[in-house]
């Protein structure tokens, strides 16, 4: 967002991300998916979110034990494939039902003229809950998944990095002290108590120029 603002003659920003509400996804009710490994995504079914490309690129790569679940409505039909499960819209509860029991959150977005993704509310939901994210090195993704901390960024549209991760990731997915370290990096740099502080300190700034 900043960098489109600069394009167009304004220079003189300070960066506040989104907040979480630690508490709204604190339901820890797991859906059991048997012996199966689970890659969810959640957002609106558009081209620039990637989750068609996803499906037809990158799960014919993966084992077969894998199943990429896809949560959201919107215009797009979801690429026909056999391990691809599409839910809709979901009520809060199912969603911090599916955030503990997944094993990855998948944002594959893929680059459209004219369409950019915003800081993307949905990755900071999930890593607050500790499920760790692979998401596409675009846009506003890269300000919401801090790579290395709260999940991995990974070149867009292109398979094989998404499959090299995803295989990387999923053997310690589900590690408690892994997803700890991942919540606990979530809540450090985008809970309420951490976005007030900055926002303090902007207003603080600007009643000194002012005066």
């Amino acid at each position: 967002t900043e960098e489109e603002c600069k394009k167009r003659g304004i220079y003189n920003t300070m960066i506040i991300p989104n907040a979480i509400d630690s508490e709204k996804f604190a339901t820890r009710e797991k859906r059991s998916f048997g012996d199966k490994k689970i890659l969810l995504s959640v957002g609106r079914q558009i081209p620039r979110k990637g989750f068609s490309w996803f499906a037809k690129n990158v799960m014919p790569l993966l084992p077969e034990n894998i199943i990429y679940i896809v949560v959201g409505r919107g215009p797009e039909k979801i690429t026909e494939h056999p391990r691809v499960e599409y839910l809709g819209e979901v009520s809060d509860e199912k969603l911090s039902a599916l955030y503990y029991s997944a094993d990855i959150m998948i944002l594959p977005n893929i680059s459209i003229h004219g369409d950019k993704e915003g800081f993307c509310i949905t990755a900071i939901e999930a890593s607050s809950t500790g499920l760790p994210v692979i998401a596409s090195n675009i846009d506003g993704l890269s300000d919401a998944v801090l790579d290395g901390k709260t999940g991995f960024l990974v070149e867009s549209e292109n398979p094989q990095a998404f499959v090299r991760k995803i295989q990387e990731v999923l053997p310690y997915s589900r590690s408690s002290e892994f997803r700890k370290n991942i919540q606990k990096e979530t809540l450090l740099h985008f809970s309420w108590d951490f976005i007030q502080e900055e926002y303090k300190k902007l207003f603080s700034t600007l009643c000194r120029l002012s005066t």
